[in-house]
């Protein structure tokens, strides 16, 4: 369960668009975000070998007052680091029947800004 008073660290959500390059390729370009409380967890990192493909584990679990629009690949900054959303939001609530939603992450990595739209 979440509470509201665990929300105790500050992040920037942002959804991604793509811009054409010098050369025709596609950058990702990260529009200003929503602020908004968050209750972040480190969860574990890197990727595993499973039913016969490489996948990511997530690195951050936060949890925020759920909010409209949140999309899986949607970009949030938390201390001057920007992570991706690797999952797509689950929705919970707590006692008091109060909406959050639970975001998984993982760190952008260095070539995570040029990549193909979804």
């Amino acid at each position: 369960m979440h509470s509201a008073g665990a929300l105790n660290q500050r992040i920037a959500l942002a959804a991604p668009s793509f811009t054409k390059d010098a050369l025709g390729g596609l950058v990702r370009v990260d529009a200003p975000g929503v602020l908004a409380w968050a209750k972040v967890s480190h969860v574990g990192a890197g990727e595993r070998f499973a039913e016969g493909a490489m996948q990511t584990r997530p690195e951050l679990r936060v949890v925020i007052r759920w909010r409209a629009g949140i999309k899986l690949r949607d970009t949030l900054t938390w201390r001057n680091q920007a992570y991706e959303i690797i999952a797509e939001p689950r929705e919970t609530s707590d006692v008091q029947k109060r909406r959050f939603l639970e975001l998984l992450c993982v760190k952008r990595g260095a070539g995570a800004g040029t990549q193909a739209p979804p």
